[in-house]
């Protein structure tokens, strides 16, 4: 719509997008700023956890029904030994995994063609699953590493960190790699480098977790630990390149729109 005052034209706002960007912000707050803080939390707990359980518990978490010498705990361990601390952790970091979910959402709906974009929501449901699997986790971590629950939340965060990384991976790769901007580009580059770290990393995992059991070797199940730190580590990595997919969008407000967000 134009508006004509004397000899200038005016563009008017046309729908509720043009509005969005017509209106004056109070303020703006930065979603990526948000998200690198809220996703750098399990990175820290993790390495703190580690820290304390190698402090406080070193001879408990060490021990498996080999009776071996090991100097790096489980993943299950270190939860184990720390479970209040993880409750913590997870509770402050489960808004910002609902921010990314709802980001990712409209992230694949604007930015995937139509025909390809049930790969994008599926990628969204696994990091919903994944997501569910970690609370579950953390609730129930005082259980022991062969208890049901405990192989059915652990389970559900691997297979479902492992889907989300494959399906992502593939749209960016195959569908929407032809329309990315520098910074998506920078995420494709680093998020490439995660998933082969990953796959690999997992490969030599299990390969001496049976080792580990098949002849009780010594350091074998450390061996296992270290790795299962590369892949964990490496999952919540490939989760924090959302800096970079939504560095370009703001939380803002305006007294005529109210709270809003920027275009994803």
């Amino acid at each position: 719509m134009v508006g004509v005052s004397g000899n200038k034209v005016k563009l008017l706002p046309t729908d509720t997008k043009d509005e969005t960007l017509a209106s004056p912000s109070l303020f703006r707050i930065s979603v990526a700023h948000l998200l690198l803080i809220g996703f750098s939390i399990p990175h820290i707990a993790l390495a703190y956890f580690l820290i304390m359980t190698l402090l406080t518990d070193f001879e408990n978490s060490n021990y498996t029904h080999c009776n071996v010498i090991n100097v790096i705990p489980s993943i299950s361990a270190v939860a184990k030994s720390q479970q209040t601390s993880l409750r913590v952790a997870t509770w402050l970091h489960f808004p910002f995994r609902l921010l990314a979910i709802r980001l990712y959402c409209s992230y694949f709906r604007r930015k995937l063609a139509r025909p390809v974009r049930s790969i994008g929501y599926l990628a969204v449901w696994f990091l919903i699953l994944e997501t569910l699997g970690s609370l579950v986790l953390s609730q129930t971590a005082q259980i022991g590493g062969e208890e049901p629950v405990h192989l059915l939340a652990a389970g559900l965060i691997w297979i479902s960190g492992c889907l989300f990384m494959a399906t992502t991976f593939v749209c960016y790769k195959y569908y929407h790699r032809d329309m990315m901007e520098p910074m998506e580009e920078l995420s494709f580059k680093v998020k490439t480098r995660l998933v082969y770290t990953y796959f690999c990393s997992t490969l030599i995992m299990w390969f001496w977790y049976f080792v580990h059991n098949a002849v009780c070797l010594p350091f074998a199940y450390s061996v296992f630990s270290l790795c299962e730190y590369v892949t964990i580590w490496t999952m919540m990595s490939y989760t924090w390149t959302c800096y970079f997919d939504f560095y370009h969008v703001y939380l803002m407000y305006s007294p005529k729109m109210g709270y809003f967000m920027s275009e994803i």
